[in-house]
């Protein structure tokens, strides 16, 4: 289900963190070279992208989960009742078995349209204000290892995961603050929501998040990793931008980058992170393939594309998200 979203999210990362608007703007004010604050910027965006990618993918796979779940408790309720009315005496006022869901109710309840279209616009601010504390200040002809670059990633990671005594962090408050902001449109929805809201609150849903997130993080590392190796053995055509995007003004240290990394075995591998910007700022376009035609119709996609959607695949063997999806189907039963 996640798959049919890809192209939203993409597109509403593609919206808030503008590289290749920002990179044009650059040229037609002649200030490529100049420019500080603009370049400054490309490097904050590149990273939020990256670090967003993991994010959203994991908040809407939990939020799927969450609201997919209570549905189907309702519905094996429901068929319950209908089967054997005494049972209903069993069912807390969760079930609501004796008065089905109605279809609008669950239409409206499972639908993340919103959140995928324009949602995120609140937490990936935030969480560009933590990439920029931490990136903002390094200069883009500094080489960088494998390990500097994960730990820029970890401290952005704390910056978000993490708050003051007594507060919740960032990401974890986001989906109990954005089920907040939405309006039933009946009392069935409400309710819904408001157990979706709860859950969304609990223990089991915090070790469910922070549990995906780090399978997310560890695909990211895996994908940064790659950057480092031999270009020789590291061409993917399918990651190589249209002329139009930052990459394009920087491809031209492809091969600056062969003298640049030191393969020697004594040595550590490193890449400017100027190439880098180029590079994080693709991660949502290898995450997130193309799943919409242009219409908004679904498109046929590749295979292999959906492979290299690695985050939605790394979610699907996390013990504890399984545990979390058994508490909430099994409340009240």
């Amino acid at each position: 289900m996640l798959e049919r979203h890809l192209t939203q999210l993409r597109h509403q990362l593609n919206t808030q963190l503008n590289m290749p608007h920002l990179r044009r703007q650059m040229r037609v004010e002649g200030t490529e070279l100049r420019n500080e604050a603009a370049w400054c910027e490309l490097k904050v965006m590149a990273m939020t992208r990256a670090v967003c990618t993991v994010y959203v993918l994991a908040l809407v796979t939990l939020r799927l989960r969450v609201h997919l779940n209570i549905v189907a408790r309702h519905y094996v309720a429901e068929v319950s009742s209908t089967a054997s009315p005494v049972s209903t005496e069993s069912l807390n006022d969760h079930a609501c078995a004796a008065v089905p869901l109605s279809m609008p109710a669950k239409l409206h309840f499972l639908s993340v349209e919103s959140l995928c279209q324009s949602g995120f616009a609140p937490f990936i601010a935030k969480t560009k204000l933590a990439v920029q504390k931490h990136v903002a200040a390094i200069p883009l002809d500094r080489m960088l290892d494998v390990s500097e670059v994960m730990l820029l990633i970890s401290s952005v990671r704390d910056e978000v995961e993490s708050g003051p005594y007594g507060h919740v962090p960032v990401v974890h408050a986001f989906l109990s603050e954005e089920l907040r902001e939405i309006i039933g449109v009946d009392g069935q929805h409400e309710a819904l929501l408001d157990e979706a809201r709860q859950l969304c609150s609990t223990e089991s849903f915090h070790t469910a998040l922070c549990d995906c997130l780090d399978a997310g993080f560890t695909q990211l590392e895996a994908r940064v990793r790659s950057f480092f190796s031999s270009p020789a053995t590291n061409v993917d055509h399918r990651d190589k931008p249209a002329p139009t995007d930052i990459a394009s003004d920087l491809t031209c240290m492809d091969s600056r980058m062969r003298s640049e990394m030191d393969h020697r075995e004594d040595a550590t591998p490193r890449i400017a992170l100027a190439l880098l910007v180029a590079k994080l700022g693709q991660i949502p376009a290898w995450a997130m393939p193309e799943t919409l035609d242009a219409d908004g119709s679904q498109t046929a996609v590749n295979k292999e594309d959906l492979k290299r959607a690695m985050l939605s695949r790394s979610f699907t063997n996390i013990a504890s998200l399984s545990s979390f999806s058994w508490d909430i189907f099994s409340r009240g039963r």
